[in-house]
């Protein structure tokens, strides 16, 4: 085991444009370990892991001059999670080019009740990633909305996102588009959230959250995305003006996790992590 200490400043809400996917503007990652394995007719392969981290302590200081939300917690690996274009009754999956640095389309083109579903492992606290093609809406009788929905308890139907559960929500619309951005959401997962079981398309045994988008016409344009993220985070609401949130004993496992990452409601220069992490 390992100790790495971070004292940085942290300018973003969560993550900025032009970094989904990859290492830049984290505060910290995990040390890269490759493995080598060998198979019976003797081909080598060779992976790269960094993940599986403890976060011992940690202190978040809001210099935005506002009381804002805050919270600190990791990227996760891709190998926890998958994602792909959802009609509620096909499932497309495009994790390959979700988890690259590539572009990808989100929507089911000119198709209503269509959108993004994100099925993980675990249960995830924050997903980021950038619309690098506006959504838009080319007129007719409806304007597009987007509402949120996860998998219920018994993993057998949907419970509609209650916007009161979240810290920050950049995806809920009403007569509006998905507009070219950086589009970041955090939350605490829910207690009735519960793995797929019998949702009609979609692979079993996975935390679903699905990004849908209503009202669409034929006419209307996808949107189109750089990259997805998604992680762990531990967070509260209302950290006063120059407030400090810290934990010296968190103690918080999270063996998907391989890089730091913060939550600041209010962007600002000033902003600050301190964290122990340890590294396993």
């Amino acid at each position: 085991m390992a100790l790495h200490k971070v004292n940085k400043t942290y300018p973003d809400i969560l993550r900025r444009t032009a970094v989904h996917q990859t290492d830049t503007a984290m505060p910290w990652l995990g040390p890269a370990i490759t493995n080598t394995t060998v198979s019976s007719t003797g081909t080598i392969s060779r992976y790269t892991q960094r993940h599986g981290v403890r976060l011992k302590a940690f202190e978040l200081h809001n210099r935005a001059a506002a009381t804002i939300n805050v919270g600190v917690g990791f990227r996760w690996a891709d190998h926890g999670w998958m994602g792909g274009r959802y009609d509620g009754t096909t499932f497309t999956d495009i994790t390959a080019s979700l988890q690259g640095t590539g572009t990808t389309t989100i929507q089911v083109t000119g198709a209503d009740q269509t959108g993004l579903v994100i099925l993980s492992e675990q249960p995830f606290s924050w997903m980021s990633t950038e619309v690098t093609t506006a959504e838009t809406n080319a007129g007719g009788a409806t304007t597009v909305d987007h509402v949120l929905r996860y998998s219920n308890t018994a993993g057998t139907g949907w419970i509609t996102f209650a916007a009161a559960s979240a810290l920050l929500d950049q995806w809920t619309t009403t007569d509006a588009v998905w507009a070219a951005e950086v589009k970041n959401f955090v939350w605490t997962p829910p207690a009735d959230w519960g793995k797929n079981v019998s949702l009609t398309g979609l692979p079993n045994g996975y935390y679903a959250l699905h990004l849908q988008s209503a009202q669409r016409e034929a006419d209307d344009v996808a949107a189109v995305v750089t990259g997805f993220e998604i992680g762990s985070m531990w967070s509260i609401e209302g950290l006063a003006d120059n407030g400090i949130w810290e934990q010296e004993t968190a103690n918080y496992d999270d063996p998907f996790g391989e890089g730091l990452v913060a939550y600041f409601g209010t962007a600002n220069a000033g902003n600050r992590v301190i964290a122990t992490i340890e590294t396993r």
